[in-house]
């Protein structure tokens, strides 16, 4: 399993990597709408992740939503 984990984590940081360099070499162009005045060039990376093991903790969360005419009314259907 620790195998795949890192596969998994290896694809995404060359995936990021690459995407930074294309970004960076202005391979998707310019949009119309860019500001005329001169900024820092940034590079911004955001990722998402997904690794299947076997949970050592569950966290459920619950929510009720009542609707009513009035505050009691809601009140009194909750309880």
């Amino acid at each position: 399993m620790k195998n795949k984990t890192r596969w998994i984590t290896a694809l995404l940081l060359a995936g990021l990597v690459v995407s930074a360099g294309l970004a960076s070499a202005g391979f998707w162009g310019e949009s119309s709408d860019a500001p005329t005045i001169q900024q820092k060039k940034v590079i911004t990376v955001s990722g998402h992740g997904t690794v299947d093991t076997t949970p050592d903790e569950a966290v459920l969360r619950l929510a009720v939503v009542t609707q009513a005419e009035d505050v009691t009314n809601a009140s009194d259907e909750n309880s």
